[in-house]
């Protein structure tokens, strides 16, 4: 296992570097719709000047620098691979207002801050000290700036018809995921960390991603593999036969599915 300090996700400890990037890439492209309503509500300058915090590959800082082309955006993460990969990706698209940087979330040099916006897209809930990485995270502020976490709670995901698999496939996920640190069901919590960390009028809003607008494919997608990598070697072959009964559902012309997105909003003092 990997240790609990790095939390949840850690990529050099995966075993296929390159479908972890290019299911992070699907994960971006299928809820982009959601993701540019999301950047639109927060109503910010088009010209802001932007951090994308645990940026990853940098796909959604891609998206970030295209929905604000007047503005800046930084991508900061700890993984020196993946922002090989995004740096690669940032000059195939020719973004010129996007750069990256090396960095600990809970450490960030000094230099890495009078930030309008920080976003954290599916971050916290890989984080043993959620609300720490928000204090961090609010440092990189400017006054009356946003800070911006999105987040799911598996708990209000929903299939339909319910395999009796994806019960027991989601506590695998949710069991595994808190022993090294995550929280699957963070996003009910978020407001709660949001005060911990002493933001100021702390929101929290819910957006729903549903089949009907990605496909039931891509949504029994989402549930799986986002969910797969924190399951250990040793039970990998019982999980792998509760996808194969979760992935029949798609053939069911009545199946459906919705996941509750949560978007939670604070402001620096």
């Amino acid at each position: 296992m990997r240790k609990a300090h790095k939390g949840s996700y850690y990529f050099p400890e995966l075993s296929n570097h390159e479908e972890e990037i290019e299911l992070l890439r699907q994960v971006s492209l299928t809820a982009s719709e959601l993701e540019k309503s999301i950047f639109k509500e927060l109503n910010i300058s088009k010209k802001a000047k932007i951090l994308d915090l645990g940026c990853g590959p940098g796909f959604i800082s891609a998206q970030l620098a295209k929905f604000f082309p007047s503005g800046t955006v930084t991508g900061v993460d700890s993984s020196k691979e993946l922002l090989r990969q995004a740096k690669i990706m940032q000059q195939v698209e020719m973004l010129s207002n996007l750069n990256f940087k090396h960095g600990d979330i809970y450490n960030l040099d000094a230099d890495v801050s009078d930030f309008e916006l920080t976003y954290l897209r599916f971050v916290l809930q890989h984080l043993k000290n959620p609300v720490g990485a928000l204090v961090s995270a609010a440092k990189t502020l400017r006054s009356g700036g946003i800070l911006c976490a999105v987040d799911i709670d598996d708990e209000q995901s929903q299939l339909h018809p319910a395999p009796a698999a994806l019960k027991s496939f989601n506590q695998r996920a949710v069991k595994w995921q808190a022993a090294s640190g995550g929280d699957r069901n963070i996003g009910s919590k978020l407001k709660k960390y949001f005060l911990a960390a002493d933001l100021l009028n702390p929101q929290v809003m819910v957006k729903t991603l549903s089949s009907r607008d990605i496909g039931i494919d891509n949504f029994i997608d989402l549930l799986i593999k986002t969910r797969y990598p924190v399951i250990p070697d040793a039970e990998q072959e019982a999980a792998q036969k509760e996808v194969e009964e979760i992935y029949a559902v798609a053939n069911d012309p009545v199946a459906w599915g919705t996941m509750d997105i949560f978007v939670a909003t604070g402001i620096k003092r």
